[in-house]
C-alpha cells in the first residue's frame, strides 16, 4: 500500500478534499481507488499501486469558478509535502511547457506574456524558499495559481491569434465542421432553422430505435424520413446518429425483455443497423454508429459485450455500403467520472476498437462541463489542450460534442457560474484551431418549452448563437 501525505492549513479556496473533489490518476487519466484520511492540517492518501500518480483537486478560483488543478507527478514517501505547493508546481510547469512547445512550432510570445510566464516561475521558486513558513508559503502559492490561470488564458489567446494569421478565415471555416443536434422541434420552425444556418455548417439527426422498430416486425420510418428531408433542404453536411446507445430508454421494449439472451440482441442490433443504413446512407455524409460506449448505462452489459455489439454493428454497416464513413463516441473522455474498478479505462476501450479492424473513421468525444455525476470537471486551457492531444495519439479525426449547461442558467456567458469553464468561447476556439479536431458540435441548444414565453425562448437561442459565434471567431 503506497501513501502520500500533504499538509494544508488554508482551506478557504479548497473546502472539500476527498472522493467528491479529488482523485489520483496515472497516465491514462482514470481515477485510482484510494483511501482518504484527514488529520489535523494533514491529508493522507493510501492506494494499492506502485506507480507514481498525479493528484487532481478541485478548488475555487479568484473569480468564483470551480476548477480542477493537477499536480506534477508525485513520488510516494514517508514525508509530508505541502498540497498548495505541489498544485502550484503543476500549473507553473504546465504553463511553461505549453508555451515552450508552441515556440518550437514557430509561435513568438509577446514580451508581456514572456515576462508573466517568468514571473510565475519565480513566484513558485520563492514559495519553495519559504516552505518552512506554511502560512506564508500557502498565501504565495494561491496568488501564483491565480496569476498562472490568467497567464494561461493570455497565452492561449495569443496562440490562437497566431494560428489565425497562418491561414485565411475561409480556410479555417472549411476545415472544421460546426454543428448541433436538431430534433423535430427545431426542424419544424423555419425561422429557427434559418438562424442556425448562419452559424452552423453541419447538423446531426438522432435515430430512435424505440420509435422506428417498436416490435420485431413493425417499422415506422416517418419521423426519421421527415427530419432528414428537412435537414437536407439546407446547405448542410448531415451526420446520422447516434444509432446505437446502451440505455434502456433508447432500446425497444422487446430488446430489453430479451437482453438476457445476448445472441438474440447481437442479431437484432446488426439487423437494425443494416436497415437504417440501407434507408439513409444516400441522405447523410457521416454516421455516428454508437455513442457513450465507455458507459454501460442501465443495460447491465459489461464492456466486452458492448464492444462486441459495436463490432457487429460495424460489420452490418459495411455489408450495406463501403462508402459511408462512421465514427463511435465516448462520453466524458477525461475520465474523472469513471472508476477504474467499474469499467475499462476509456483509452483502453478506444484502443480495443482500433485493434478490431472495423474501418473506424474517427472518435466522437462528448464533453459536458460540470461537477455533477457523469460530467467533466472544468479545467484550465492547457489541461484541456493536453487531453485533446492525448486522444490525438490514435491518429484518427476527432469530433467533439461539447456544452456546459443552459445559457440562461446563472451567468454562463461570463463564466462566473460555479463549475463552468472560465471562458467557454476560448475552448471552442481551441477546438477550431486543433488540426486533429475535424468537427465541433454544440450539445445543448435551448429547447422550445411550451411553458416558456416566446421572448425567453428567443433570448436563450440568441445567447447560444452569440456564444457559438464568439467561440468560433465569427463575430470578429
Amino acid at each position: 500500500m503506497s501513501e502520500l501525505r500533504f499538509v494544508i492549513h488554508n482551506r478557504t479556496r479548497m473546502p472539500v478534499i476527498g472522493d467528491e473533489a479529488s482523485y489520483l490518476a496515472g497516465p491514462d487519466q482514470t481515477p485510482w481507488p484510494a483511501v482518504w484520511e484527514e488529520r489535523e492540517n494533514e491529508v493522507v492518501l493510501k492506494y494499492d499501486k506502485e506507480d507514481s500518480p498525479k493528484l487532481h483537486q478541485q478548488f475555487i478560483s479568484a473569480t468564483g469558478e470551480i476548477l480542477t488543478l493537477v499536480t506534477s507527478t508525485l513520488k510516494p514517501s514517508g514525508k509530508s509535502g505541502l498540497l498548495w505547493l505541489e498544485l502550484t508546481r503543476g500549473i507553473v510547469d504546465r504553463l511553461r511547457n505549453r508555451v515552450a512547445a508552441w515556440e518550437v512550432n514557430g509561435f513568438q510570445p509577446s514580451a508581456s506574456l514572456s515576462e508573466r510566464v517568468e514571473h510565475c516561475a519565480q513566484a513558485f521558486c520563492q514559495a519553495v524558499s519559504v516552505r518552512g513558513d506554511v502560512a506564508a508559503c500557502e498565501t504565495l502559492c494561491i496568488s501564483t495559481i491565480d496569476t498562472s490561470l490568467e497567464v494561461i488564458d493570455q497565452a492561449m489567446e495569443e496562440y490562437l491569434v497566431w494560428c489565425s494569421t497562418r491561414e485565411t478565415a475561409e480556410d479555417s471555416m472549411s476545415r472544421t465542421l460546426r454543428g448541433a443536434w436538431l430534433g423535430p422541434s427545431e426542424l419544424t420552425q423555419p425561422e429557427r432553422m434559418d438562424d442556425l444556418s448562419k452559424i452552423l455548417n453541419t447538423v446531426a439527426i438522432s435515430v430512435s430505435w424505440r420509435k422506428i422498430q417498436p416490435a420485431p416486425e413493425e417499422w415506422d420510418w416517418s419521423s426519421l424520413d421527415e427530419q432528414l428531408a428537412k435537414a437536407n433542404a439546407y446547405d448542410w453536411n448531415v451526420m446520422l446518429g447516434p444509432i446505437l446507445q446502451f440505455d434502456r430508454a433508447w432500446l425497444p421494449d422487446w430488446i430489453v425483455e430479451s437482453s438476457s439472451n445476448f445472441e438474440e440482441v447481437r442479431t437484432a442490433v446488426q439487423n437494425f443497423i443494416m436497415q437504417v443504413v440501407k434507408r439513409c446512407a444516400s441522405e447523410v455524409d457521416l454516421c455516428l454508429l454508437a455513442t457513450r460506449i465507455n458507459r454501460g448505462g442501465d443495460t447491465g452489459w459489461p464492456a466486452a459485450s458492448r464492444l462486441q455489439l459495436i463490432v457487429d454493428a460495424a460489420i452490418g454497416l459495411r455489408r450495406v455500403t463501403d462508402q459511408l464513413p462512421f465514427i463511435v463516441g465516448v462520453t466524458q473522455p477525461f475520465s474523472e467520472c469513471h472508476a477504474i474498478e467499474d469499467e475499462y479505462p476509456v483509452l483502453h476501450v478506444a484502443d480495443g476498437l482500433l485493434r478490431s479492424n472495423i474501418d473506424l473513421a474517427g472518435f466522437a468525444l462528448e464533453i459536458e462541463f460540470g461537477t455533477e455525476a457523469g460530467q467533466s470537471w472544468p479545467r484550465d486551457a492547457c489541461q484541456l489542450m493536453d487531453r485533446i492531444g492525448q486522444w490525438g495519439m490514435f491518429g484518427l479525426p476527432m469530433v467533439v460534442v461539447t456544452g456546459q449547461g443552459d445559457p440562461l442558467e446563472g451567468d454562463a456567458m461570463s463564466g462566473s457560474a460555479p463549475a463552468r469553464l472560465r471562458d467557454f468561447p476560448l475552448w471552442l476556439r481551441q477546438l477550431d484551431n486543433n488540426a486533429g479536431v475535424h468537427a465541433v458540435f454544440w450539445s445543448n441548444l435551448p429547447k422550445p418549452n411550451q411553458d416558456q414565453e416566446e421572448m425567453a425562448e428567443q433570448t436563450a437561442l440568441s445567447i447560444a448563437m452569440d456564444w457559438i459565434k464568439d467561440g468560433f471567431g465569427l463575430s470578429r
